[in-house]
């Protein structure tokens, strides 16, 4: 169980991190190639942003964003119908400082990220009383080359 939870969790931060990089990249190109068209309408919709995705077991997800284009909650449903919801908190240089994992009510993790410059470089988990690390180590272009938990997963 430990592993399957892992693993999805691996998606679930990929997917964050897409969510936040794709916010970023949309930005830098508006303002290089629509400049003209972004005066006369300072409140466009960032067309990158990911809102709906089916995932790797079929399950629908749905993603909500802040007002700095951040993605701040994501839903899941499971098969349920009762969503698990993770919603997701910025610090004030926007690096995804902490999230919250719920389902039907009940808080089931938390999760808090320690950055070394643009990297998450640690996760501290709490999966209901389990406390563990993950520590994600990077190349020297900054592609992540490793994912291991503290207990050696």
């Amino acid at each position: 169980m430990k592993k399957n939870f892992l693993k999805h969790m691996a998606s679930v931060l990929l997917i964050v991190l897409l969510v936040s990089a794709c916010q970023k990249s949309t930005t830098e190109l508006t303002d290089v190639a629509n400049l003209q068209s972004n005066l006369t309408d300072t409140k466009k919709e960032n067309k990158c942003q990911l809102t709906y995705a089916i995932d790797w077991g079929g399950y629908p997800n749905w993603f909500h964003y802040n007002d700095k284009g951040l993605a701040d909650e994501w839903r899941i449903d499971f098969g349920s119908g009762i969503p698990d919801i993770i919603t997701m908190v910025y610090d004030h240089n926007n690096h995804l400082s902490n999230a919250q994992w719920h389902y039907d009510g009940r808080l089931n993790a938390t999760m808090e990220f320690v950055w070394t410059g643009n990297l998450i470089t640690t996760e501290h988990w709490d999966f209901g009383g389990y406390l563990f690390d993950v520590i994600n180590t990077y190349n020297p272009r900054g592609k992540m080359t490793k994912r291991a938990t503290n207990d050696g997963y």
